[in-house]
C-alpha cells in the first residue's frame, strides 16, 4: 500500500479539526440555550371545559361605615383629638378603634394630637380580630340589606329563581372593612390549625332543619365521609357546568352609612378560591355607587399546568415556580404566591415595627401575636409601606400549577331607580286601600329589618327590629342606590398552558446527533462500530500477548527437562555397549 504524503495527512487533520470546532460551537450553543431557557410554556392540544376548574371566589365589600346618625366617625375623631373634656364610652372607643383601621388618611390629619393621646392611654385594652368584626357588624348596615337578593349560578334542575345571598356568602374582615365572600374555601382548609384569621365559619344565614330548601345550600367537603351527594347540591369550591347560568347579586347602599371624610368605596374581588384577597396582590374593582349601576364581570380563566418531571430535574429558582407542597408557609397549608406574599408582609409588619410589635387586623396571626390598636395605627401607614417593600426579598415565586381569572368589567346604568320609584308610589297610594297591600308593606319592611332574627318571627315589634338592625326610626328603606352585579364565564371552555422542559433527553441527543451526523457523519451506529473494532483489536492484542507468554513458558519448561532426558539417553547407550 502506498504511504500517504505528509501534506495529505496534514490536510485531513486540518479538515477534521475544523469540523470538530464547528460541532463544538454548535453543541455549546444548544447547552447554553438549555441552561438559559430550561422550560417552555406551550398550549395544550385541545380545549378543556370550564367544569374542570372551580368558579372564582367572589368577595364583595359594600358599605363598611357605621350609621352616621348613631356614630359619626369624623366628628367623633375630631372631638377625641381636640376636646380634652370629651367623654365617651368604652364601646364608642372600641368602635373608633375598629373604624380607624379603615381610615388611615383621617388619622394623619390629627397626627400630633393622636400621638399625645396615645402616650396618655398606654394601658387601654387591645382588641382581637373577632372583637373588631363584632363591633363593625353591630354598627354597620345589616348584610340582609347590603346583599338583598341573588339569582342564577345553580343548575336548571334546581327550582330556585331568587334566593337570599346570605345563604352562601359569609363574612370576612379585610383592609376594606367587613366584606362578604362566596365560594372561598373554609378557614380550616386554607390556614393551619393554630392560625387566627377573621373569616366566618358559617354563612350569614342558615335555614332551619325543617326548611325544604336547606338542601340546596348545605355545604359539604369533597373528602368528608359524611357527605350526602344525593341531597346536597352545593359544594365548595363550586363549579359551573353551564356558562350561560351566571351569578347575579343585587346589592344596595344607603346614604346614612357613609362618612363625609372617610367614605369607603364599594369594592369587588375576583380571586382564586384558595387565596385570601388583599390589596397588594388581588386586584380589587372599585364600583361607583353615586348612581344606579349594572356591573358585568366577564371572566376568562388562565390555567397553567406543570409536568411533574420538572420538580426533580430543576431547582425552584431554575424553573421559576413552586409546587403547592414544596415550600413551607407558617400560616397557610399550601403554597401560593398570593399566600406567600401575604405571610411575608405580615412578618415584615410584625418585625419591622418602629413603635410597636403587632400585626394588622386583616392579617393572619398566631396566639403570640396581637392586633395593632388605635394608638398603634397612628404610625402604621409608614411602617406598612416599608414592610410592603420587603416582599421582594421573600422570593415568592409563582405557582407551578396556577389558575387565574382575567376579568373584563363593564358598567352601565340600571333600571333599578325607576322600578324602585314605581313600587314606592304603588305602596304609598294603596296601603290604606287594600288590606293585602298593607300586609305586603308590613312583610316587606319586617323582612328587611328583622335581619338578625333567624327564626322567621315576623310578628316582633318593628321598632325593636329597627334597633336590632342598627337603624334609626326615621330610616327610609326606599332611599337606596342599587348595584346589580353579574359574574359569568366568557366562554364555555378554555385552552390551558403547560410548563415543561424545553429539551427532553431524546431531544437533547437528537440535536447533538444531528450536528455530529451533519459535519462528521457520526451516528450511534458509528460509536458502536468504533467500540466494536477497538474491543476486537484489544482482544487480538491480548490473545497475542497470552500466546507469546505461553510459548515462553513452554521453552523454559523444555530447557529444564532437556538436560535430564539427555543424561538418561547417554546412560542407556553406555549400557548397550556392554
Amino acid at each position: 500500500m502506498k504511504q500517504r504524503s505528509k501534506c495529505e495527512i496534514l490536510m485531513w487533520l486540518l479538515i477534521c479539526a475544523f469540523l470538530l470546532t464547528v460541532c463544538g460551537f454548535q453543541i455549546n450553543e444548544i447547552v447554553l440555550k438549555w441552561k438559559q431557557n430550561p422550560l417552555v410554556i406551550s398550549s395544550e392540544q385541545k380545549f378543556s371545559s370550564i367544569e374542570e376548574i372551580p368558579f372564582p371566589a367572589i368577595t364583595i365589600c359594600p358599605q363598611t361605615m357605621p350609621n352616621q346618625k348613631k356614630f359619626h366617625f369624623s366628628d367623633f375623631l375630631r372631638k377625641y383629638a381636640y376636646d380634652e373634656d370629651f367623654e365617651y364610652t368604652d364601646e364608642e372607643f372600641q368602635l373608633l378603634d375598629a373604624v380607624s383601621k379603615m381610615c388611615w388618611n383621617q388619622l394623619k390629619t390629627y397626627y400630633q394630637k393622636l400621638i399625645e393621646k396615645r402616650n396618655k392611654n398606654q394601658t387601654r385594652k387591645r382588641f382581637n380580630e373577632s372583637m373588631v368584626a363584632r363591633i363593625l357588624e353591630k354598627y354597620s348596615l345589616s348584610h340582609h340589606l347590603k346583599l338583598f337578593a341573588c339569582t342564577g349560578i345553580f343548575p336548571e334542575d334546581v327550582p330556585l329563581e331568587a334566593w337570599d345571598c346570605n345563604l352562601v356568602f359569609k363574612r370576612i374582615l379585610l383592609k376594606e372593612g367587613l366584606c362578604y365572600t362566596f365560594n372561598l374555601l373554609s378557614k380550616h382548609d386554607i390556614f393551619r390549625s393554630d392560625v387566627f384569621y377573621p373569616l366566618a365559619v358559617n354563612a350569614n344565614l342558615i335555614y332551619p332543619q325543617d326548611e325544604i330548601r336547606r338542601k340546596y345550600f348545605q355545604v359539604f367537603k369533597k373528602n368528608d365521609p359524611q357527605e350526602n351527594k344525593d341531597v346536597s347540591l352545593f359544594e365548595v369550591p363550586y363549579r359551573v357546568k353551564d356558562p350561560r347560568n351566571p351569578l347575579y347579586v343585587h346589592a344596595r347602599t344607603y346614604p346614612e352609612f357613609r362618612d363625609s371624610e372617610c367614605n369607603r368605596p364599594f369594592v369587588a374581588f375576583i380571586h382564586n378560591p384558595n387565596e385570601i384577597p388583599w390589596e397588594a396582590r388581588s386586584k380589587g374593582y372599585v364600583l361607583h355607587v353615586e348612581e344606579f349601576q349594572r356591573v358585568t364581570f366577564s371572566i376568562q380563566p388562565t390555567v397553567i399546568y406543570s409536568d411533574t418531571e420538572i420538580q426533580t430535574a430543576l431547582a425552584p429558582e431554575e424553573r421559576g415556580c413552586y409546587f403547592a407542597n414544596e415550600r413551607y408557609l407558617r400560616f397557610f397549608k399550601e403554597y401560593s404566591q398570593n399566600n406567600c406574599e401575604l405571610e411575608c408582609l405580615t412578618n415584615a409588619t410584625l418585625i419591622n415595627g418602629r413603635y410597636f410589635n403587632c400585626v394588622l387586623f386583616w392579617m393572619p396571626r398566631t396566639s403570640d401575636m396581637h392586633i395593632c390598636s388605635f394608638e398603634d395605627y397612628v404610625s402604621t401607614p409608614a411602617t406598612v409601606s416599608i414592610a410592603a417593600n420587603a416582599i421582594n426579598s421573600c422570593n415568592c415565586l409563582p405557582d407551578c400549577i396556577s389558575i387565574s381569572y382575567e376579568v373584563k368589567v363593564s358598567q352601565t346604568h340600571s333600571a333599578g331607580q325607576r322600578e324602585n320609584v314605581y313600587l314606592k308610589e304603588f305602596l304609598e297610594k294603596n296601603t290604606m286601600k287594600y288590606h293585602s297591600v298593607q300586609m305586603m308593606q308590613r312583610f316587606y319592611d319586617q323582612k328587611i329589618f328583622l335581619s338578625k332574627y333567624r327564626d322567621y318571627n315576623f310578628e316582633s315589634s318593628l321598632v325593636d327590629a329597627v334597633k336590632e338592625a342598627n337603624l334609626t326610626v326615621d330610616f327610609d328603606i326606599w332611599n337606596y342606590t342599587t348595584i346589580d352585579i353579574t359574574i359569568f364565564y366568557e366562554k364555555p371552555d378554555f385552552l390551558a398552558m403547560r410548563r415543561q422542559l424545553s429539551y427532553s433527553l431524546a431531544d437533547f441527543f437528537s440535536q447533538i446527533g444531528g450536528i455530529l451526523g451533519c459535519f462528521l457523519g457520526i451516528s450511534m451506529f458509528s460509536f458502536i462500530e468504533l467500540m466494536y473494532f477497538c474491543s476486537v483489536n484489544f482482544m487480538k492484542k491480548y490473545h497475542r500477548v497470552v500466546e507469546a507468554e505461553e510459548k515462553i513458558q513452554n521453552v523454559r519448561s523444555i530447557s529444564k527437562i532437556w538436560p535430564l532426558q539427555q543424561r538418561t539417553i547417554n546412560n542407556e547407550l553406555n549400557l548397550n555397549r556392554f
